[in-house]
C-alpha cells in the first residue's frame, strides 16, 4: 500500500486514530488524570471527586482522548508522505496496531468499570498486587486474547 492514493492514507490515518486514541483512554485511566466528572445524582460536573457519590469519569476521559487523537491523526495524515520511504506503507502494522490496542482499550474500560463497581462496591477489594480481581481480570483477558487469536488464525487460514 502506497501514500500516493488518498484512501489508503485515510484508511492508515483512522487505524492511527483507533492505536492513539485507545492508549491515550488507558494512560487517562492509569496515570489518574484528574479529568472532569459527571455527577448524574446532582446533574453537575466536578473537577475534584465526592466521596461516597457516583459519578462518571468515562466523559471526562473521553473529552481528553478525543482532541488529542484528533490533533495527532491530522499531523500523523499530513506527515504520513513525507516520513514513508518510497512511499509505502507498512498497513498490516497499523491495522494489528488497532485490534490490540483497541482490545487493550476495551479491556481497561471493563476492568475499570467492573472494578469500581462491583468489586469496590461489594467491598471486595483487596490491598494485595496478586490479589483476586486481578487474577480474574488476567483470566478474562487470556480468554478473550486466546478467542481473538483463534478468530483471526480462522481467518487467516480460511483464505488459503
Amino acid at each position: 500500500m502506497t501514500t500516493n492514493s488518498t484512501s489508503n492514507r485515510l484508511l492508515v490515518t483512522a487505524l492511527f486514530f483507533v492505536i492513539f486514541a485507545s492508549l491515550v483512554y488507558v494512560l487517562t485511566g492509569v496515570a489518574k488524570l484528574n479529568v472532569p466528572r459527571y455527577y448524574p445524582l446532582e446533574d453537575t460536573w466536578r473537577m475534584i471527586s465526592v466521596k461516597d457519590q457516583p459519578s462518571m469519569g468515562y466523559y471526562g476521559k473521553i473529552a481528553v482522548t478525543l482532541p488529542l487523537a484528533i490533533l495527532a491523526s491530522v499531523l500523523f495524515y499530513f506527515l504520513l508522505p513525507l516520513v514513508t520511504r518510497s512511499g509505502d506503507i507498512a498497513w498490516p502494522l497499523y491495522l494489528g496496531g488497532a485490534k490490540y490496542t483497541l482490545f487493550l482499550g476495551l479491556m481497561f474500560f471493563v476492568f475499570e468499570e467492573w472494578h469500581s463497581w462491583s468489586i469496590a462496591k461489594a467491598g471486595l477489594a483487596t490491598q494485595v498486587f496478586w490479589g483476586r480481581e486481578l487474577w480474574t481480570f488476567l483470566i478474562g483477558l487470556a480468554v478473550l486474547g486466546a478467542l481473538a487469536l483463534g478468530a483471526g488464525l480462522t481467518v487467516k487460514y480460511a483464505k488459503k
